[in-house]
């Protein structure tokens, strides 16, 4: 079909579609080496892939809407059947590419974690398959009961809800709680933060401000809201940045013993002095903490710190409890189950030893050809956003070159380290933890206590942005930028399913996972991210008439969405994907699918964001999330693109081609 009429039929309906099966002829779908492209009256002619790429072709169409225009509703018309056709389980809160192949993830960890432990197993290895043991053997735990949770209690002070009158007021002080859940395995946030930021509230603030006739929030003080700096505050770093020595803060909030509180918490063998230097993330919070701190009554200080080490607990208790805090999670969520505890456990040994779990999963499934190709899309999408920098109009030369310094040092980590494949540092690293296969709670104790001695040892140490520890996390669905390492970060767990296959057009891999890259790469010079510099300083690197310009431009887009979002980045994606062609060849297009190259590139990256929430899991999202739901993240974005518009012919002044168009980057 000529490029001119690409998108719609000469009588403007859409493109008809055949019927293709679903029958896998052949493992792959790609071509090797160079296709010389075919040509007719100046442009590309479609070509079909094999019909080894049939499968490939049924996936896509399968989530498509052919009744919807793209042009009026590009979401609806990628995403459409599988709104229609997805059913949310009962155990979740909502359903997309991300959870699906998580799913397909889950699935991929319970081979490994649910083996029987060998005698030759590494004691890291060890360790994963024993704690999955002790979270899925719940007839031990109910063997166990609610008994030594009890007298755990009692060691921690009691609480008060539980002992009535019988609880000693006289013997509570919230320091010694604070220092009791330190030495039990228990968090001490729970009044703030160790690093003196302030603690998590156990619900947003968004939610408490609601007011406690709200469903979530009954359980909840009114008084901790008007204390907490709000999330979208809390984007400028530079608020939370107030440095000052543990001497500093004993003469500026004088009510809490500083040097005793940081030294109880510390590992003994590292100890603070009054000249160590604190960063009070937000010193209001800390004002008010004093007044409560010593104008409440012991009761309330304790049972709310009970409270919250109770919440922490029941996941890991009798099924009586856990189907108490169901109930809660059905408000909030809309979930009416909990998820199948195979599953359950296998999410709590792949977040308590990940490292384990992430050497053994690459070991067994990851493919190390995608590393090379994915290492390839980062390159050239860095390329594409460094072109945009040089030639965007509302940025002036110094904060350019600036811009062009970070990019080109933004470092890259593929899948995972090659550390990760060491036995003996995943030995050396797992030498003092233990776990218990038959007492589950207080493995989970243990794993904390671990994890946090590691974290408050390394005070002091050289910083290493580039340590394989922190980025050993391979068997993860996500991807991230780090600011104060000018780093992003893509896991193997994502690089597979919709996402990147190695085997399949780079139409697809670019639109799919190449949108996510542009994303995090333009995470280092959003709101949050330009506030640091290519060092990872916090640094004002910005011109003001720059950052004057930048705030024009995203007040067009807040103006759309009604919120931020730094969802315009698929434009550095598509053109990388040109650029390879170009040092490639034309490809072909999958059968069955009358879409050039170009409009496939579309449909995979709308696909991505392809959807289904319950109506409580979506107002969640709204109201506290920190990116716009998935039809937001493709109707922007495309629709803002003179690229799109011109691949799908799109008229003018169709939803998908409006007149006022927004462009950052």
């Amino acid at each position: 079909m000529p490029a001119a009429l690409e998108g719609r039929n000469r009588n403007g309906s859409l493109f008809k579609t055949v019927d293709i099966n679903s029958v896998c002829l052949h493992p792959t779908c790609v071509h090797e080496g160079k296709t010389r492209p075919q040509w007719r009256n100046g442009s590309p002619v479609i070509q079909h892939h094999p019909t080894s790429c049939v499968p490939l072709a049924s996936a896509v169409l399968s989530s498509m809407d052919l009744n919807v225009d793209p042009c009026d509703n590009f979401y609806d018309f990628a995403c459409g059947q599988f709104i229609k056709k997805t059913t949310i389980p009962d155990e979740k809160s909502s359903v997309n590419r991300f959870t699906l192949i998580s799913d397909e993830l889950q699935m991929q960890l319970r081979q490994i974690v649910d083996e029987p432990v060998k005698d030759d197993d590494l004691q890291p290895f060890r360790l994963a398959k024993d704690l999955f043991r002790s979270c899925i053997n719940k007839s031990r735990i109910e063997e166990r009961g609610l008994g030594p949770f009890r007298e755990l209690l009692k060691e921690l002070g009691g609480w008060p809800v539980l002992e009535g009158d019988a609880w000693k007021e006289a013997d509570f002080t919230w320091l010694n709680a604070v220092y009791k859940f330190r030495k039990a395995g228990y968090s001490v946030d729970y009044f703030m933060d160790f690093s003196l930021d302030q603690g998590q509230l156990g619900l947003s603030r968004e939610f408490l401000i609601k007011g406690l006739s709200e469903k979530h929030t009954k359980a909840y003080h009114q008084y901790q809201i008007d204390i907490s700096l709000p999330s979208e505050m809390r984007r400028n770093i530079s608020l939370l940045y107030n440095p000052t020595t543990v001497e500093g803060l004993q003469r500026d909030y004088p009510s809490i013993p500083w040097l005793e509180y940081i030294n109880n918490i510390l590992p003994k063998d590292i100890q603070v002095r009054n000249d160590e230097l604190i960063i009070v993330a937000v010193p209001s919070y800390l004002r008010a903490l004093e007044g409560i701190l010593s104008n409440t009554p012991k009761r309330v200080l304790s049972n709310y710190a009970m409270t919250r080490v109770v919440l922490s607990s029941v996941s890991y208790l009798t099924e009586e409890l856990r189907a108490k805090q169901l109930k809660y999670a059905t408000a909030l969520t809309g979930k009416t189950e909990r998820e199948a505890r195979w599953k359950e456990c296998v999410d709590i040994v792949a977040g308590g030893v990940s490292l384990s779990v992430g050497s053994l999963y690459v070991r067994r499934y990851f493919h190390e050809e995608a590393k090379k190709s994915a290492m390839e899309m980062v390159q050239d999408i860095r390329n594409q956003f460094l072109d945009i920098l040089k030639t965007i109009d509302w940025m002036d030369d110094e904060t350019r070159m600036k811009g062009i310094d970070k990019a080109k040092s933004m470092s890259v980590h593929i899948a995972y380290p090659d550390e990760l494949l060491d036995n003996s540092k995943l030995e050396k690293f797992y030498q003092h933890l233990e776990i218990n296969p038959d007492l589950y709670l207080e493995s989970i104790l243990n794993l904390t206590k671990f994890g946090t001695s590691y974290s408050f040892g390394r005070l002091r140490q050289p910083v290493n942005k580039s340590e394989w520890i922190t980025h050993g996390r391979p068997a993860v669905v996500n991807a991230y930028y780090s600011s104060i390492e000018n780093s992003i970060q893509f896991p193997a767990g994502i690089l597979q399913g919709h996402f990147f296959n190695s085997d399949r057009p780079r139409y697809m891999n670019y639109g799919a996972i190449g949108f996510v890259i542009g994303h995090e790469i333009t995470h280092g010079f959003d709101d949050q991210g330009r506030q640091f510099d290519k060092n990872g300083n916090l640094v004002d690197w910005w011109q003001a008439v720059t950052m004057k310009k930048y705030l024009a431009k995203t007040r067009c887009v807040i103006e759309q969405y009604g919120n931020y979002t730094d969802e315009h980045t698929g434009l550095k994606a598509y053109r990388a994907y040109l650029a390879w062609v170009d040092r490639n060849h034309v490809e072909q297009t999958l059968p069955g699918l009358d879409y050039t190259p170009r409009q496939m590139f579309w449909i995979s990256a709308a696909q991505t964001w392809c959807s289904k929430y319950r109506a409580e899991a979506m107002h969640q999202r709204i109201i506290t999330g920190v990116h716009s739901p998935g039809r937001f993240r493709v109707q922007g974005p495309c629709s803002n693109l003179e690229e799109f518009s011109k691949d799908f012919n799109c008229p003018r002044g169709s939803a998908m081609n409006p007149e006022k168009k927004c462009k950052v980057w």
